[in-house]
This record gives C-alpha cells, sequence and structure tokens, in this order.
C-alpha cells in the first residue's frame, strides 16, 4: 500500500541529493566542477540549521511496504514559510556557493517572497528510475495539492524545462495550466523554464 512520511535524520541522503542533482544537473554542472560536490552542498542544505528551498522538512516520501525505502520525493513549502535571509544563510554555510552567487540569490528571494508569497511551491519531484509507472508522481502532486490546501495558498506553482513536453503533458492531465512565462536559471546555458500553475478554489 502505498504511504507518505516525512524526511527522517537517518534516512539516506545521498539518495535524495541525487534526485535533486538528476533534476537540475544543467544547473548544477555550471555551478560546480564536480558531482560530489554538488550533492555534498545538497546535503548541506537538506539538514542546514536554516529553512531553504531543499530544507528536509519541505521533503515528503513516498514509500509502498518499508517505510525505509525511499521510492521518490517532493520537496514543497508555501513561499512565506522561507524568511528572506534564511536561504542566504544556509547557502553560506554549505561553503560551496560563491559570494556573487549568494548576494544574488539574497536578492532574487527577496523579490520572489514579495511576488508569490500566497503561492504554494513545488520545487522538486523525483521517482526513482526502478519505481517509476507506479503512480507515485501523480500520487506526490496530489498530497502537495493538499498540503497547500491545509496553508491557505491561492494557487500551487512549479517549472517545467522549455522542451519537456511530457512533463508539460504530465501536469496539464492534473489540471496544471502553462503561463505565458519563460525564464532562464541562474547564468549561462541553463534553458528556459515554464511557469505552471494550478489555481485553489476557496
Amino acid at each position: 500500500m502505498t504511504s507518505f512520511r516525512k524526511l527522517y535524520k537517518n534516512d539516506n541522503m545521498d539518495v535524495i541529493a541525487e534526485g535533486i542533482y538528476s533534476n537540475n544537473k544543467k544547473v548544477f554542472d555550471a555551478l560546480f566542477d564536480d558531482k560530489n560536490k554538488a550533492t555534498d552542498a545538497i546535503i548541506k542544505l537538506i539538514n542546514s540549521e536554516y529553512v531553504n528551498e531543499y530544507h528536509g522538512f519541505f521533503i515528503t516520501v513516498v514509500y509502498d511496504e518499508d517505510p525505509r525505502k525511499i521510492e521518490g520525493f517532493v520537496i514543497s513549502y508555501k513561499q512565506d514559510q522561507i524568511p528572506h535571509n534564511s536561504t542566504f544563510m544556509a547557502l553560506k554555510d554549505t561553503e560551496d556557493f560563491s559570494i556573487p552567487l549568494m548576494l544574488a540569490n539574497r536578492l532574487f528571494n527577496r523579490f520572489k517572497f514579495n511576488l508569490m508569497k500566497d503561492n504554494y511551491i513545488i520545487n522538486e519531484l523525483y521517482v526513482l528510475e526502478e519505481y517509476r509507472n507506479k503512480g507515485h508522481g501523480t500520487r506526490l502532486i496530489k498530497k502537495s495539492i493538499q498540503k497547500a490546501r491545509q496553508y491557505n495558498a491561492d494557487n500551487v506553482v512549479l517549472d517545467v524545462e522549455y522542451g519537456n513536453d511530457y512533463l508539460l503533458n504530465f501536469f496539464n492531465k492534473l489540471g496544471f495550466k502553462k503561463q505565458n512565462k519563460i525564464f532562464k536559471r541562474f547564468m549561462g546555458n541553463v534553458p528556459g523554464y515554464y511557469r505552471l500553475e494550478y489555481k485553489l478554489e476557496r
């Protein structure tokens, strides 16, 4: 029977970090010259004393029979759950991010907070390869929508890489609508992203 739980302190954080890295490979490869450095930094963000977009508090795990076996996860939160300067402090603690990048992130997150504080954000969705095609992705998204309602959010928002028709169709079937926005993340050759939105009815 499929169930959900929070991330435990003794979970294998490598599994989570690997999933986050896989979802954002082009971004992290632009920031780090080594995959191990990237996943180490992600683990530090998951375990940080400062709340941030990858914090373990926001991670929901899906499993079938054995609760110790992570089969997939979603990272989701209401934007106003993350204080303005908290992500900056978490990035600083990793000792792996450059100061200019952290300052840019700090300014961007202040802008994002003011713009999206009433939205519920789905930051990451990942299902381990051996557990795909079992409906885990759909269940995790529906769980996130349920949590968004509990937090009285206006919308559920996520981003899909430009040209990823599979994910666009997947989220469209779940009720997400594509906004007329394409933007770039971070720098350089990192591709554009569509903003998708699920309107929550009051």
